[in-house]
């Protein structure tokens, strides 16, 4: 962070742990009186009320379990970028597979993007994706309209005068390993 200095972006979505379990639980006191409201002839809105009921059961019985082993605040996602002139480059982004229903990068990847346009940023390059287009990444970075350039793909850039030799050498090994 202290080569970039301005330049860099460290974005962190935390939880309070013991505030969210009260949330969770204030809604489930809101959808049992709901229940209780609703006409028996209303399968419809009782099935979707039951729903929610089961959720809701399910994130309090985590976050319970969460409270008794996790401290008050935890960091349930992070993302690393930097700036250079008017584009960003996000260079890490991660979460905390346990908090993932809580679906934080929802919240933190709108942030950067506010906080980069703010600074005069004007685009974002969010990393690469899949040739299929249909994983998981894909799917969440498309909820960003994003614009997809293709590029040639990898090349390598020799800095040493050694590299010739080494990548000869390279080769040589991996055909007398795979001899044997």
């Amino acid at each position: 962070m202290a080569i970039y200095g301005d330049r860099a972006y460290l974005h962190l979505a935390k939880v309070n742990i013991s505030q969210q379990l009260t949330y969770y639980q204030q809604q489930l006191a809101v959808v049992n009186e709901e229940i209780e409201l609703t006409q028996p002839h209303q399968k419809k809105r009782l099935k979707k009320l039951e729903e929610q009921k089961s959720s809701l059961e399910r994130y309090i019985v985590d976050f319970e379990t969460f409270e008794t082993s996790s401290p008050e605040d935890v960091v349930i996602a992070g993302i690393l970028s930097i700036s250079h002139g008017n584009v960003m480059e996000m260079l890490y982004a991660g979460m905390n597979e346990a908090f993932k229903k809580c679906y934080p990068q929802y919240l933190l990847y709108p942030k950067v993007f506010q906080d980069a346009y703010q600074d005069g940023i004007i685009g974002a390059n969010m990393g690469g994706v899949e040739g299929t287009l249909d994983d998981g990444l894909t799917r969440f970075k498309s909820h960003f309209s994003p614009v997809i350039e293709e590029f040639i793909g990898e090349f390598t850039l020799p800095v040493s005068s050694l590299y010739g030799l080494a990548n000869m050498l390279y080769i040589l090994r991996k055909r007398l390993k795979h001899k044997h």
